[in-house]
């Protein structure tokens, strides 16, 4: 697995998927942690955004809880999120706005797509 590149993943509900992806428990967690693998390393993690699941339940002014992503940084180099169904929805703005505080905390590792630029 160490000569992976690219993992490419899809979810319309972000909190569940960075539940599961970032998950300190061995049998929930998608990606090894820097203990459980000290070689592994993965360049890029591709992340699809679909129309929304959840995300369409929150409200405008509600905040999205979002990981620390300082153990993962140390086995990711970069994460790239990319909106498959972007809308003007309050829904949506508090999910990019999520994002963009990741993107200004982990600048070298975060991307997102320019749809929401």
């Amino acid at each position: 697995m160490t000569s992976l590149k690219d993992i490419n993943c899809a979810t319309n509900d972000l909190p569940l998927f960075f539940l599961h992806l970032f998950s300190t428990s061995p049998d929930a967690a998608l990606l090894p942690l820097r203990s459980e693998a000290p070689e592994w390393r993965l360049p890029v993690l591709s992340v699809d955004i679909l129309a929304p699941g959840s995300i369409e339940l929150l409200n405008a002014g509600q905040h999205l809880a979002l990981p620390d992503l300082s153990e993962i940084v140390q086995v990711v180099d970069s994460i790239h999120f990319t909106f498959r169904c972007y809308s003007e929805t309050p829904a949506y703005a508090v999910l990019v706005a999520a994002l963009r505080a990741l993107q200004e905390r982990w600048p070298q590792h975060v991307i997102i797509d320019p749809l929401v630029s």
